[in-house]
């Protein structure tokens, strides 16, 4: 019962977070309802209703992508989250190396800093899927007598 109240408040949210995110992208009042809409009623909202996660980590993607339009060096924490909850979220990596690389080239030299910053932000957003694997690993296969093949 939880799971499903929390999907589906955060389904509605996500909604208002796809109407935000498509008017910061440019598009007008009737186009950014229309996409709002349209991410409302796809054949696959019904995973965002029942007890899975794709609420959860739509959530998290697309306040991400909001506080990185605003400019915001912090949208890798909600990338980081994301991750957290679905493994795809390492996807998300590819936004801060392009914005770092596209820095990079509008500066026309390698920035030791920004290079720092984007290291930390990847290895912030990536950990979480490699804690969760060693986890499993320390859990299933670290007993001799007992360890699986595909250990």
């Amino acid at each position: 019962l939880t799971s499903l109240l929390l999907n589906n408040t955060l389904f509605y949210c996500n909604t208002f977070l796809v109407h935000k995110l498509a008017k910061l992208y440019g598009l007008t009042e009737t186009q950014a309802y229309q996409a709002a809409l349209l991410y409302a009623l796809n054949p696959a909202s019904i995973f965002m209703s029942v007890g899975y996660t794709e609420s959860l980590f739509s959530f998290f993607v697309l306040l991400g992508l909001i506080i990185r339009e605003a400019d915001s060096q912090w949208y890798f924490i909600l990338f980081c989250l994301a991750t957290g909850v679905r493994s795809n979220g390492l996807s998300l990596v590819f936004f801060i190396l392009y914005d770092h690389v596209t820095c990079m080239v509008k500066a026309n030299q390698v920035l030791v800093v920004n290079t720092i910053v984007m290291v930390v932000q990847v290895a912030t957003v990536v950990s979480p899927f490699f804690l969760f694997q060693n986890h499993l690993y320390d859990m299933y296969c670290n007993d001799p007598d007992n360890m699986s093949d595909w250990c």
